[in-house]
């Protein structure tokens, strides 16, 4: 699987940019600000439907456009793909036809994501390890979202029980939230719903871990982190990893637990949407005990555990994209992480005021693509073709 080429229209700082690629290792070098990790959002976006960047939709259009187009063509079984996404306001880009698979228009993500498989490691990854525990849930829904049939409709059917539920909840009268006051009925068909969804996505998020945590504990060891772990933690239950129906009997006793705090402050406080992925050292908290180097060697080995599971699952490598994380590793790590890549279509981005790649890097980079045999194509976004 590769991306032969990208197309972006008023995306970021790209008016219009078409870029070709090789299958092999493909280096975007240039000034920060040149648009080199708009590449890579673009690549993620084919792949996924969103970017990996914070923001919404709005942001990614150029500014005094009114809408964005990303498209490309994708390598994949044997076949050439067409993809495009719009984004913002305008022909083409409405809430029922912005995603298009050779033309066809795709009515939601979900029938428009899998054509292109994408990995992605950025500096912004550090809050895997250091951020709340909303990054690390969403981490762990997408790696299970692309390998685990069924997740992402799971985690939408969840959300939207969610949703209801808690609506219901802010909505009841005052005098009936207090202890002794009795329940209704629509609040208790909702709560076995969320017991329902709840158990579901909890069992496939820990079996998606328990596929992770294989390759993360060997990857660890090999950034020599060799007591490093990693598990899921739902308040709820000490068993998370039981079969459904036993995940659903935690469930409905945690809610069962907390049921009148949950009528007065008008909120569902038991479930998935607060559980958390733990990483550790020996024990020791890896989001406020370890030192910065190793949180960030935690992070590349979620990244290349998530890699390793989607090896297993799929006949051809996902793309993998580099966003600038060669400059925060010290030329060890950086050995490390080119000899623990596959080989596989990569983009990464260097910033670099020089028109030469540095030395180092330049051979860190064709050494990875010699043992791999991979061409290597540098492109220089001040070089890019643009309108």
């Amino acid at each position: 699987m590769w991306i032969r080429h990208l197309t972006l229209d008023s995306f970021r700082c790209h008016d219009h940019t078409v870029v070709d690629f090789v299958p092999g290792v493909n280096v975007i070098a240039g000034p920060n600000g040149s648009g080199k990790t708009s590449l890579l959002e673009a690549a993620y976006l084919l792949a996924v439907g969103h970017t990996f960047r914070p923001g919404d939709d709005q942001q990614l259009v150029a500014d005094g456009a009114s809408q964005a187009i990303v498209s490309g063509v994708v390598a994949a079984g044997g076949r050439d793909v067409e993809l495009a996404i719009g984004l913002g306001h305008g022909p083409g880009v409405g809430r029922k036809d912005r995603f298009r698979v050779n033309g066809a228009v795709r009515r939601s993500v979900r029938d428009f994501v899998g054509h292109l498989r994408a990995v992605v490691f950025s500096p912004d990854d550090l809050d895997l390890v250091k951020g709340p525990p909303a990054g690390r849930r969403e981490f762990l829904d997408r790696v299970a979202a692309a390998v685990r049939p069924g997740h992402a409709r799971l985690l939408s059917e969840w959300e939207r029980v969610l949703r209801q539920r808690n609506s219901l909840l802010a909505s009841l009268p005052r005098g009936s939230r207090g202890a002794g006051s009795e329940v209704p009925e629509t609040l208790q068909t909702w709560t076995e719903m969320v017991v329902e969804k709840g158990a579901e996505l909890t069992h496939s998020r820990v079996r998606t871990l328990e596929r992770l945590e294989r390759g993360f504990r060997e990857v660890s060891a090999r950034l020599g982190l060799p007591s490093a772990g990693v598990r899921y933690r739902a308040d709820w239950t000490a068993r998370p990893a039981e079969d459904v129906m036993t995940v659903a009997g935690d469930l409905r006793d945690g809610l069962a637990a907390v049921a009148v705090k949950e009528r007065e402050r008008g909120l569902t406080l038991v479930g998935p949407h607060r559980d958390d992925l733990v990483l550790d050292i020996s024990g020791r908290d890896g989001r406020s005990r370890a030192s910065q180097g190793e949180q960030r060697s935690l992070a590349l080995a979620l990244r290349l555990a998530e890699l390793r599971v989607q090896e297993e699952t799929f006949d051809d490598m996902p793309v993998l994209l580099l966003d600038d994380v060669l400059s925060e590793l010290d030329e060890g790590r950086q050995r490390d992480l080119f000899e623990l890549l596959p080989a596989a279509q990569t983009l990464l981005t260097v910033a670099t005021e020089d028109p030469e790649l540095a030395p180092g890097l330049e051979k860190a980079v064709r050494d990875f693509a010699t043992r791999r045999e991979l061409d290597v194509s540098v492109l220089r976004t001040d070089r890019v073709e643009r309108a």
